[in-house]
């Protein structure tokens, strides 16, 4: 099975297994935040987030993580959700 068809079964299906890792805040209250420093944002973002539930605030990544990251693949769009994160993975 096509890993897009699985992890589609898999929100559809064990919505009680999924959790949304929250990292950045861009808008809030219809306020732009993206000319903010990340870090101002990210304190925001952590008031925002209750201490238990489905939202879960990430910790910060080190300057050095983003070397374990593949790089965006040629063609792939910013923003298209699931379809181009499907392409991505294939």
């Amino acid at each position: 099975m096509p890993a897009c068809l699985t992890l589609r079964k898999a929100i559809t299906r064990r919505q009680h297994d999924l959790y949304f890792v929250a990292f950045d805040l861009l808008h809030v209250n219809g306020h732009d935040l993206r000319d903010m420093p990340l870090e101002d944002r990210r304190q925001i973002l952590a008031a925002l987030i209750p201490d238990c539930g489905r939202i879960q605030f990430s910790q910060a990544l080190p300057a050095n993580a983003i070397g374990h990251f593949p790089p965006r693949r040629p063609g792939w769009a910013r923003g298209n959700g699931v379809e181009a994160a499907c392409r991505w993975i294939a």
